[in-house]
């Protein structure tokens, strides 16, 4: 099942129904960070006239949200970190160069995983503009 959500919500749409049940999967803490990252990607979205529309949807089993109206940007992804159980993942193709551009504009906010993700802290409060202006850079790359 695949959420599209039009423009002209402001607020996040229910969760999907399987995005919930891999959501569910992920220890407590992690999983409410990535709620609080959808809740964002989907603020970013509402923002940005460009978008047009977002999909919430599940690939490689993960929680993705991706412009296919639209097409203005590239799919993020939301993940644990196995290796990081303190952390959580906000993924980008791995063929952007958007992980390099997070990391010169904001090399502090966050740990960075080669050129494929952002490493969100669960335990501290997120960096919300930082990780916002990242989200629009993503939800726009192909413009």
């Amino acid at each position: 099942m695949t959420h599209v959500v039009q423009k002209a919500q402001t607020k996040a749409p229910a969760v999907d129904r399987e995005v919930a049940g891999v959501l569910a999967g992920y220890p407590p803490l992690v999983a409410q960070r990535l709620m609080d990252i959808r809740e964002l990607i989907f603020a970013v979205a509402a923002a940005d006239p460009r978008i047009k529309t977002l999909t919430e949807t599940l690939k490689w089993g993960q929680p993705a949200y991706v412009t296919e109206a639209s097409k203005t940007g590239t799919t993020i992804r939301l993940s644990d970190d196995a290796t990081r159980p303190s952390h959580c993942k906000m993924l980008v193709h791995c063929q952007t160069d958007l992980v390099g551009r997070y990391h010169a504009r904001f090399p502090d906010a966050f740990a960075y995983e080669k050129n494929r993700a952002v490493l969100i802290s669960v335990k501290t409060p997120l960096a919300e503009a930082e990780l916002a202006a990242c989200i629009n850079m993503a939800l726009i790359y192909h413009l």
